[in-house]
């Protein structure tokens, strides 16, 4: 298998759903981590959709999880259709 570096995941906001649970639902869903927790929130991109124009909200994450858990990694592309996008940077 080929070396991809760092993969950013990326999911959207469902109705009800808080900032943080979002991030752990992405996480589990596209690497299986069941043990990660929400750090803290470091940075916030307000910025349009290229395709759109229409307003985007993207945040990021810093995670951690136990150093013994083992994580399948996935790569894919997703695209939300909602006004706020949460985008999360995973790392080994």
């Amino acid at each position: 298998m080929p070396e991809v570096g760092t993969q950013v995941l990326a999911g959207g906001l469902k109705s009800g759903e808080g900032l943080d649970e979002v991030v752990l639902r992405e996480v589990a869903a596209e690497t299986g981590l069941l043990t990660a927790t929400v750090v803290r929130e470091i940075a916030v991109e307000d910025k349009p959709y290229p395709d759109r124009g229409q307003p985007r909200r993207t945040s990021f994450f810093f995670l951690q999880a136990p150093a013994e858990t083992p994580i399948r990694g996935t790569t894919r592309t997703s695209s939300a259709g909602t006004s706020r996008r949460l985008t999360l940077l995973h790392s080994t």
